[in-house]
This record gives C-alpha cells, structure tokens and sequence, in this order.
C-alpha cells in the first residue's frame, strides 16, 4: 500500500494497475483505486489484500485484429459504471488503462493532438545556434513529437543549416 501511496504523491495517480512483474504489458492481476486503500492503516498491506482481482474487472479487449477504439473503451466504461478500464491484449496482458478522467478530458478538449498510444503530442522550439542541436538530441531522446525552430527572420542561413541537420540527423 506505501508503494500505491508514493505513486499517488508523487504522479497523481490513483488507480494502478497490477501485472505479473509489475511491468506494462504484464499478466493483469488486479487494480487498486484509492478507495481500495484509503482506510487501511497498515501501509505495508500486500496489495493482493486489497485490490479488485481480475477475476472482478471489467476489462476491454484489444487485438491486432480487432483494436479498441477510444470510444469503444468509454463505452464500457460508462456501461460498467466503473472509474477505470484495464485493457488487455489476448494474452490477457495490460495493453493500457483508460480512465473516466480520459472521457472528460477528449470531451473538454476534443481537438487535442494525440498519438497512436492516445497520448498527448509533445513539442518544443530550439534556436539556430550550435548549442541548440544538443538541445534537439535531448529532445528527441525525451520523445518529443515535434520541433519547431524559433527565429526572427524567414530566410537565414542559420536556420537553413539547422532545418538540414535535423532531416539528415532525424529523418
């Protein structure tokens, strides 16, 4: 339980998933939410003692054949009447969680750019200067989505020679 507590306080999480390994893409053991945990006294509770089994779930199933939509999976999720939606592969290993929070947030923010995994894009700008190709490395490594590159004026020399670092560097 300390260790879902420390995940909380720490990325604001509250509800985990449980896997085999506890790794992404593990065997699907369970869930815990903060209700699961809120009143336990002792935090060094096994969360077996306290989390929903998979047995207990409500999951989502994906596959390459058949992939979840985003909406299908809020679907469920609202069918369900359940705060999270644990989606599995065939194997029935955690391919990603979907949350109630996901479904306010595509509706508040319906022209957001995301990714294949239905995360949000990511950008930065970096200058022209030599310095700022250390800068793109970083980023890359960081996985950003996109660069953009920040000058005051259209046709600089500077901004020619960084556009072609970056294409022969990242195509």
């Amino acid at each position: 339980v300390e260790d879902v507590l420390e995940i909380k306080s720490k990325l604001g999480f509250t509800g985990i998933p449980v896997t085999e390994g506890g790794k992404m893409n593990g065997k699907l053991l369970g869930l815990v939410c903060y209700k699961d945990i809120d009143t336990v006294s002792d935090l060094a509770t096994k969360l077996k003692d306290v989390m929903v089994v998979r047995n207990n779930l409500v999951v989502g199933k994906n596959s390459k054949d058949s992939p979840i939509t985003l909406q299908q999976a809020q679907d469920i999720l609202h069918a369900a009447k359940k705060g999270y939606l644990p989606v599995v592969d065939e194997k029935d290993c955690l391919f990603t969680l979907c949350s109630r929070q996901d479904t306010s947030k595509s509706q508040a923010f319906p022209l957001a750019s995301l990714d294949a995994k239905m995360q949000l894009r990511c950008g930065a700008a970096i200058g022209t200067r030599p310095d700022d190709k250390d800068r793109a490395a970083k980023l890359v490594e960081a996985g950003v989505d996109v660069i953009v590159i920040d000058s005051s004026q259209g046709n600089s020399l500077y901004q020619i020679d960084m556009i072609r670092h970056l294409k022969a560097k990242y195509p």
